[in-house]
């Protein structure tokens, strides 16, 4: 039976509350910490063999919205891609569930081409935002790092459809791979992105080639003059030599 749950550490970053249906993705990111997460709990946990459970969902759903969180965004999903391959007609099941108890809904897929589908039901929550991952922009880095997912420039391009439709998006750049691209990402996405959320790259050896001092220094500099609102995660912002603002700082101002 799925669960409403309040992540910790650095993804409680992103939301207070989530919610994981699928367990797997077919994405096959180099960087992905899944796995390895999962098989903490269960040590033959293969994460191209998807899982995925609905059950329960509208009492699940009901629970929360009774309880004393529950105007609080729920974030779907980190254990797998709402949109992934594997996805198919379940996350119209889960929002539906949210939909009818008014729940704060943020989701965040590397595939917003494919979430399209389901932006009729999207378009009727009162409170409801979603983002996609940018990594890689040049097309030949998005096959390396994340074979199965959709490039970085075809995300772009299936989020802004959401944003001229007049749903709310936000981009989450981490993990950053090649700093030059995430911040020409940065300015495209400025165009059109309601805000962001701006990480690095951990445990992975790339993350001692970077001078993130630089990067994160242009980022926010970048964001500010492009007046988009922005996030930047603990990891990087103790980097910063540019003084960070309380909202920039507060991991919870960017809720729907």
């Amino acid at each position: 039976m799925v669960r409403i749950y309040e992540p910790k550490g650095r993804a409680r970053e992103y939301s207070p509350f989530a919610l994981n249906y699928f367990k797997g993705c077919d994405h096959g990111c180099k960087y992905c910490y899944v796995p390895n997460l999962m098989k903490v709990f269960n040590s033959s946990y293969v994460h191209e063999d998807v899982s995925c459970s609905v059950e329960g969902m509208y009492r699940e759903a009901e629970r929360f919205r009774r309880s004393r969180d529950g105007n609080k965004q729920v974030l779907l999903s980190f254990t797998g891609d709402p949109y992934c391959g594997y996805e198919n007609g379940e996350t119209r099941k889960v929002l539906s569930a949210l939909l009818d108890n008014q729940i704060h809904v943020s989701v965040l897929t590397k595939n917003p081409e494919k979430a399209i589908k389901d932006i009729d039901i999207m378009s009727e929550f009162e409170f409801f935002k979603i983002g996609t991952t940018l990594t890689c922009y040049e097309d030949d880095h998005s096959l390396l790092w994340e074979r199965g997912a959709p490039t970085g420039k075809n995300r772009i391009q299936g989020l802004r459809e959401f944003a001229e439709r007049g749903i709310k998006t936000w981009v989450s750049f981490e993990p950053v791979i090649y700093p030059e691209e995430t911040l020409n990402m940065i300015e495209i996405v400025s165009k059109f992105a309601d805000h962001v959320k701006i990480g690095k790259i951990n445990n992975h050896p790339r993350e001692k080639d970077v001078n993130w001092k630089e990067f994160v220094d242009k980022a926010v500099l970048i964001c500010r003059d492009k007046k988009l609102k922005f996030y930047v995660k603990d990891d990087l912002a103790k980097f910063s030599s540019v003084t960070l603002l309380k909202n920039e700082r507060d991991k919870d101002y960017l809720n729907v």
